[in-house]
C-alpha cells in the first residue's frame, strides 16, 4: 500500500504593496495592519466548472485502468495505460484544488495612522491599533456600513510598542519609553453631576433620542452614558508606571477561575490525601471487617496512637474528632478561595519584553484592597535599601513632557514579596508602620496573618 502526503495552500497568495505588520482574525474575517492602513480581507470561493471536473475524475480512476490491466495479464502496455491515468487523475485533481482555493477578497480599510505598530480586538466589535507616532487609536466596524470608524484616539505623541484590550473603555500601551499606560476613553459628558441626573449630552451628532442598548458598552446613549457613538472621543492614561524593559507583547492569562487545580500546593495536596485515609478507616464498613478479624473499636483507635475519652467509645471519639478536623479543613479551603477571590481580579495579563523578561499583570478589582497593598508597599520601601542612590519611587516615575510624576495605579509585585523574605520581628515592624499610614488615610489594615496571605496568593500567581 502506498501513501502520499500533499499539502495545499488554501488560498491565493494576495500580494500587497506595504508590508503586513500584523494579523487578527475578526468576525470570522481577516484583520490586517499594513503600514499606515488597517485592511479586513475575506474568502472568497471560484466553483464554476469545479463539478463537471469532479465528475471526470471519478469517470477516469486510476483503479479501473489498473483493473482493466490486470485483465490482460498485467502487461507492459497496460502498465503504461495505468500510469497515464494516474497522471491524468493527479493533473485533474491539482486543477480542482486550485478552482477550489479560496481568494481573499478585501472587504474594507481604514487609514488615519502613521505606521501601525500593534493591533489588539476585543470581541470581534473594538479594534485597538498602535501608532508608533500618535500612541493609540480605536476603531469599530460596522457591517451594516462595510466600514471601521474612528470612537477613541490618545493625543499623547509616544513610540507604542504594544496594545491590550481589557474592555470596551480600559486598554494598556507600552511605549519605547519603557512605561505602562493603561488608557481610558474619556466621556461624552461635560461633568458627572450630568451623568447622575440623565441629562443627555449637547455635543453635534449625539444620538440623544435612542434608547436602545449599546452592545458594548451596554449603556442606552439617551441617558449620555454610551461612549460608542460616531463622536470620537480622547482616551487619557489614568494608569502608569516605569517598569525599565521594552514591551513588545501582551498575552492573555488565565485566572483563579480557570486556574483552580494549578493553586493547591503540595503540602494541601498532601493533607488532602491523609485526610481521605483517615476518612476510609471512619467508613463503618472498614468497622465491620475489623470486628470480624476480632478487634473492637477502642482496640483499633489506641493502635493507631489515640485513647477514647472516657464516657464513650473509642470508635465515637475518633469520628467526632475527624469530623472537626474536616470542617476545619474545608474552612481553611473555602478562605483559600475567598481569598483568591478577593485579591485578584479576571483580566490578567503576560507582557514579554525584548530584553527576555517576562511579566505577570494582575487587576485587583476592590479599591480598598490596592489601598492597603500599597500603603504597604510603600512601608516595605521605606526599610529597604535601594541600590545606588536610585529608590523605587524614583525607578517607577514617568515623565510626561518635561515633568516627572511618580507612578500611578500600580503596585510593583517584587516589592511587595521582599516582605515575605523580612524575619518576624521586621515584618511586625513593617506592618505597624503602614498601620499608621493607612489610619492617617482612614485606612483600617487586616490582621498581619491576612496580610501574609495575601501576598503569598500574589507570589502563587506566577
Amino acid at each position: 500500500t502506498e501513501g502520499r502526503l500533499v499539502v495545499q495552500l488554501a488560498a491565493h497568495i494576495h500580494e500587497l504593496r506595504s508590508g503586513v505588520q500584523q494579523l487578527r482574525p475578526f468576525q470570522g474575517l481577516l484583520l490586517a495592519a499594513c503600514n499606515h492602513r488597517v485592511r479586513l480581507f475575506g474568502l472568497r470561493r471560484e466553483l464554476e466548472g469545479a463539478a463537471g471536473l469532479e465528475a471526470e475524475m471519478e469517470g477516469d480512476s486510476p483503479q479501473a485502468s489498473e483493473v482493466h490491466a490486470g485483465d490482460r495479464g498485467r502487461s507492459s502496455a497496460g502498465r503504461r495505460q495505468g500510469a497515464r491515468a494516474r497522471d491524468r487523475t493527479e493533473e485533474k485533481g491539482r486543477e480542482l484544488c486550485e478552482m477550489l482555493k479560496a481568494r481573499l477578497e478585501l472587504v474594507c480599510s481604514h487609514s488615519s495612522n502613521a505606521f501601525v505598530s500593534s493591533m489588539d480586538t476585543w470581541h470581534d466589535e473594538i479594534v485597538c491599533l498602535g501608532d508608533m507616532v500618535a500612541s493609540a487609536v480605536l476603531l469599530r466596524f460596522s457591517p451594516k456600513d462595510n466600514a471601521f470608524k474612528e470612537i477613541a484616539r490618545d493625543t499623547n505623541a509616544c513610540w507604542t510598542l504594544a496594545v491590550s484590550c481589557l474592555s470596551p473603555n480600559l486598554h494598556y500601551l507600552a511605549d519605547a519609553d519603557r512605561n505602562i499606560w493603561l488608557l481610558e476613553r474619556a466621556s461624552l459628558l461635560g461633568s458627572e453631576g450630568r451623568r447622575e441626573e440623565g441629562v443627555p449630552s449637547t455635543r453635534p451628532n449625539f444620538p440623544a433620542e435612542t434608547v436602545e442598548e449599546c452592545s458594548i458598552c451596554h449603556q442606552t446613549p439617551a441617558a449620555g452614558g454610551c461612549l460608542c457613538s460616531g463622536v470620537c472621543v480622547r482616551m487619557s492614561g489614568v494608569s502608569y508606571i516605569h517598569v525599565g524593559v521594552s514591551i513588545n507583547k501582551f498575552i492573555s492569562f488565565p485566572t483563579h477561575q480557570h486556574r483552580a487545580s494549578a493553586l493547591v500546593s503540595p503540602a494541601s495536596r498532601a493533607e488532602a490525601s491523609r485526610s481521605d485515609s483517615r476518612e476510609a478507616d471512619a467508613d463503618p464498613r472498614s468497622e465491620a471487617h475489623a470486628e470480624q478479624n476480632g478487634e473492637k473499636g477502642g482496640e483499633r483507635t489506641r493502635k493507631r496512637g489515640r485513647t477514647a475519652p472516657a464516657g464513650g467509645t473509642g470508635r465515637r471519639g475518633r469520628g467526632a474528632e475527624e469530623t472537626n478536623e474536616l470542617l476545619g479543613r474545608r474552612g481553611r479551603r473555602g478562605m483559600e478561595t475567598e481569598l483568591s477571590k478577593v485579591v485578584v481580579g479576571e483580566n490578567s495579563k503576560l507582557w514579554a519584553s525584548s530584553e527576555g523578561a517576562i511579566g505577570h499583570l494582575l487587576q485587583i478589582p476592590d479599591e480598598q484592597t490596592f489601598a492597603r497593598l500599597a500603603v504597604l508597599q510603600d512601608a516595605v520601601t521605606k526599610v529597604t535599601k535601594s541600590i545606588g542612590k536610585l529608590s523605587a519611587v524614583a525607578f517607577h516615575s514617568v515623565k510626561v513632557g518635561t515633568a516627572t510624576v511618580p507612578s500611578k495605579g500600580f503596585i510593583d509585585g517584587d516589592i511587595l514579596e521582599r516582605f515575605l523574605e523580612f524575619p518576624p520581628s521586621v515584618q511586625r515592624s513593617v506592618y505597624e508602620m503602614a498601620q499608621l499610614n493607612g489610619r492617617i488615610a482612614h485606612l483600617t489594615l487586616p490582621p498581619l496573618e491576612k496580610v501574609v496571605q495575601e501576598i503569598e496568593e500574589l507570589q502563587r500567581r506566577h
